[in-house]
């Protein structure tokens, strides 16, 4: 499960429209986004090659270099606020002819496994804490229903 303040990110750096809104404000949430997407990116490509606790082993320097970037971007956009709804619909089209929109949810299936394994990560802890910091498996907050992906 991707926790929301990960998700709020994506979804508030998805954005670009260079007719609707001030430039000014498209180039800051539009260097933002390039950093998120970059970020996410390089998580999903830490872990495709996770078949084992070795291999999880050693992803988790490239996994907390991903995280860490994430948490860098997600700081930056709550500095700046929201964006209008003209530059949020921009972003998300910039995305989605990015290509990176599948790449990215595959990869984040792939740790939503990975956590849900018994033992989470094949085992290594490591891997686990790390991406606990932006997945949680189990319950809602609210409701007691399994949490769907949040993108």
């Amino acid at each position: 499960m991707i926790k929301n303040a990960i998700a709020t990110v994506f979804a508030a750096v998805v954005m670009v429209a260079p007719a609707f809104a001030d430039s000014a404000e498209v180039a800051k949430f539009s260097q933002l986004m390039d950093r998120q997407i970059a970020a996410l990116t390089e998580l999903c490509k830490a872990v495709a090659p996770v078949t084992d606790k070795a291999t999880a082993e050693a992803a988790v320097p490239q996994v907390q270099a991903a995280l860490d970037e994430i948490k860098a971007v997600e700081e930056e956009s709550k500095a700046i606020g929201q964006p209008s709804a003209e530059v949020e619909q921009a972003l998300s089209d910039k995305v989605k002819q990015s290509g990176q929109e599948e790449a990215i949810a595959q990869g984040l299936a792939k740790i939503a496994v990975l956590m849900m394994m018994d033992p989470a990560c094949y085992g290594c802890k490591e891997l686990e804490t790390a991406l606990s910091t932006i997945v949680s498996i189990g319950p809602g907050p609210q409701d007691g229903a399994p949490q769907q992906p949040a993108i």
